[in-house]
């Protein structure tokens, strides 16, 4: 994942709940990583700012109600595409926004 992102010039934003987030991994890469994602989503001009085209999400749902509610609201607006990769898909996506799974 780590070197995928790093090829692709894409950031990283782990969960609190990841292996990433405690630091665990490969983290010597030169790839992005975003530890503070819900904290930059306090000021609502960097929310407004930040339009991912593509969200690639591994593993469950985020933690963080704002991280989720920000997935939700650029997939809504029709600007982001999600992709959710996962072993059980059925309760990945409550928000029923994803574009593949």
């Amino acid at each position: 994942l780590i070197e995928t992102a790093q090829r692709l010039g894409w950031p990283l934003v782990p969960d609190i709940s990841s292996g990433l987030k405690l630091g665990s991994g490969k983290m010597d890469s030169k790839a992005t990583v975003i530890y503070n994602l819900d904290h930059i989503l306090l000021d609502a001009e960097a929310s407004t700012y930040l339009q991912p085209e593509c969200i690639i999400q591994v593993g469950r749902e985020p933690v963080s109600k704002r991280i989720s509610n920000f997935i939700s609201k650029s997939c809504q607006d029709g600007n982001s595409k999600l992709v959710i990769l996962g072993n059980d898909l059925r309760q990945r996506d409550p928000s029923h926004i994803a574009s593949y799974q």
